[in-house]
């Protein structure tokens, strides 16, 4: 049994996702699951197609396009989010490592936030102040912080956090590779 704490409308929850032998168990104790596709109402016990159980967040719907019925629904996992019925395969699996439990891509947030225009800007300036002053300054934290993201409370503070990523403390090190190596 895996345990995922999150937020879900606001609210920390904790939400265990169970595995497929733990799902048999369960059964034979009584508990039935439900094919995830099949899931219409929250806190529904489902189970996805690599076997993995857990309870249902939220299901919405019905949608569909106007003038037709409407038969596709949103259903919330711990993990995801996903429409059905689709041709999609859920695997808790694939969603394990990514840490990415509000959409429904498996890649992780800072693989994300690399290709962002922001991010490639916030970390070009920080690499040249670094270069040029040796460490960047709290107030050119905050002015590089309205940069990245000017729509946040304290912009600075959610630049730091960027910066605490290893995957972005790379990108940092290969800019200021770039940018040493074009100045000789």
């Amino acid at each position: 049994m895996d345990t995922i704490n999150r937020k879900f409308r606001k609210k920390n929850i904790s939400c265990n996702i169970y595995t497929p032998d733990e799902v048999k168990e369960m059964q034979k104790q009584g508990i039935s699951f439900t094919y995830w596709q099949d899931s219409r109402k929250p806190n529904q016990w489902i189970i996805d197609d690599a076997g993995f159980g857990c309870k249902t967040l939220d299901v919405k719907g019905p949608y569909g396009p106007k003038g037709k019925p409407s038969t596709r629904y949103l259903v919330y996992f711990p993990y995801t989010r996903e429409f059905s019925p689709n041709k999609k395969i859920i695997d808790y699996n694939n969603y394990k490592g990514s840490k990415n439990y509000y959409g429904n891509s498996r890649e992780d947030w800072a693989d994300k936030e690399k290709r962002k225009k922001r991010t490639k800007e916030a970390i070009g300036l920080y690499a040249s102040i670094m270069l040029q002053k040796g460490r960047a300054t709290e107030e050119d934290l905050n002015i590089i912080g309205r940069i990245y993201r000017p729509d946040q409370e304290n912009p600075k503070a959610t630049f730091k956090r960027l910066l605490k990523n290893h995957k972005i403390k790379m990108m940092v090190a290969e800019e200021l590779k770039k940018l040493l190596s074009d100045h000789g």
